[in-house]
């Protein structure tokens, strides 16, 4: 009997995760699916806006473009943060029959959005159930029962399930991902729907963009001299995707890239200026003049594309010439990336980002996610150490760990975001049940021998 329910467990855990997934997202979207204004007296909606506005106003024209007839691949406006999410928000309006802007240009209340965090949340749930199928061979049930369930349940990831942000898919193809990983062998068939997974997981966020690297570094370690045809195949899959998004990029402007706006932008908005100890409006100024000498046009797609290579260019140069300023502002960043934050989502419904430092409304918050955090990297540390001694762990699994961790951490702690290490949780998981398990263990033991 105690056998049966602990093998039950791992599913009522994921049952509850999406239970208050798909609770969450009818509730916050039935509480903040609402228009409110903001310091400077503009109207702002207080779900889709910053990022998520792009994504919603790349939707609009992505449908629009789809009900006037255009082709797939010409559909949508230019790709200049997220290619797919955009896709999945279009589609899914078209199929329920409902509009997501109107004619004032304004985002349209009560249209039923409440169904793509619903839907993202099924997606997340049933790859998570597959996940568990695995691990069960890996781990023992206490071990697999700790993972199941932090992947389920833990705050931090789980938020993303009912929002309207690219992360909850993303951690849905990071899933299935290592699903992949897990089972890793020489069917070639697996090893080429891994590069397909990896370059649609770029298509949702464009940091995977990098991600073949660290997996075909696992790869090579794990087929050492016979790594030559998984590395092919498996890098055969991911171009093919990356080669139609160039494609799609050029049917639509005639311009053939991969590379988004932000990828080029984002480096020279928020570091450029700091490597060489100069202003935003310094920096800016540079750039206008270098347009204006050029005779270039923000509104024109071709003219965008040079500017964002100006851009780019402009950060390799201040990143060549301030390399260990860089390392030196990248560690702090990291630093600040790595402390876990459970109340992004929250914050995001709630902030009001025209007021100036409107970040220190939330301070407060500190006193609760640093403790927080050291709890669960203690915990994670522990398992990560005890992983090396387990006989009946895949010796490769530290490995994978460690590289999928440092990949995420050296491509994205520099901004500063602890949202965009989230991914990083979905490695140390194993760590986390890992080690909880062995901390009982110990405690465990302590108290018999106190006996």
């Amino acid at each position: 009997m105690n056998m049966i329910i602990k093998n039950k467990i791992p599913y009522i855990l994921i049952f509850v995760g999406l239970i208050y997934s798909v609770s969450i997202s009818i509730f916050n979207t039935l509480k903040y699916d609402a228009y409110r204004v903001n310091s400077v007296g503009t109207e702002t909606h207080s779900i889709i806006r910053t990022d998520v506005s792009q994504y919603w106003r790349s939707a609009h024209e992505f449908k629009t473009d789809l009900e006037n007839g255009t082709d797939l691949f010409k559909a949508g406006g230019e790709n200049r943060a997220i290619y797919l999410y955009p896709k999945i928000i279009g589609s899914y309006f078209m199929v329920i029959g409902q509009q997501i802007m109107d004619e004032k240009n304004m985002f349209v209340l009560n249209n039923y959005k409440f169904g793509i965090p619903i839907l993202q949340s099924i997606f997340y749930y049933s790859l998570l159930t597959l996940l568990y199928f695995k691990l069960k061979n890996l781990f023992n049930q206490r071990v697999t029962i700790f993972i199941i369930g932090f992947l389920s349940l833990e705050p931090t990831i789980i938020q993303f399930h009912g929002s309207y942000w690219t992360e909850s898919i993303y951690f849905s193809f990071l899933l299935l991902i290592l699903i992949l990983l897990l089972d890793l062998n020489k069917n070639l068939r697996n090893l080429f729907f891994l590069g397909l997974i990896v370059g649609v997981s770029f298509l949702q966020r464009n940091v995977s963009m990098y991600l073949i690297i660290p997996i075909l570094i696992y790869i090579i370690l794990c087929f050492r001299k016979n790594s030559f045809l998984p590395l092919l195949t498996c890098f055969s899959g991911y171009i093919i995707i990356v080669l139609l998004l160039g494609y799609a990029n050029y049917v639509r402007s005639g311009i053939y890239y991969i590379t988004p706006w932000d990828q080029k932008d984002a480096p020279f908005v928020k570091m450029a200026h700091k490597l060489n100890n100069e202003t935003d409006e310094i920096k800016y100024e540079k750039l206008n003049k270098w347009i204006s000498k050029n005779n270039l046009s923000y509104e024109n797609e071709f003219d965008r594309r040079k500017i964002a290579d100006y851009q780019h260019e402009y950060f390799k140069d201040s990143l060549k010439k301030n390399f260990f300023h860089f390392l030196q502002i990248h560690a702090w960043k990291s630093l600040q990336s790595l402390i876990l934050d459970p109340f992004t989502i929250q914050n995001e419904y709630t902030s009001d980002k025209t007021i100036h430092h409107y970040w220190e409304k939330y301070s407060y918050q500190f006193k609760y996610r640093i403790p927080y955090t050291i709890i669960i990297y203690f915990i994670v540390f522990v398992g990560f150490i005890r992983m090396f001694k387990k006989d009946n762990i895949n010796k490769n699994l530290p490995f994978l760990i460690f590289i999928m961790i440092s990949f995420y951490t050296v491509i994205l702690g520099w901004v500063g975001v602890p949202r965009y290490l989230v991914p990083n949780l979905f490695f140390l998981s194993f760590c986390f049940g890992v080690g909880l398990d062995d901390l009982i263990k110990y405690i465990n033991n302590f108290k018999i021998k106190k006996k």
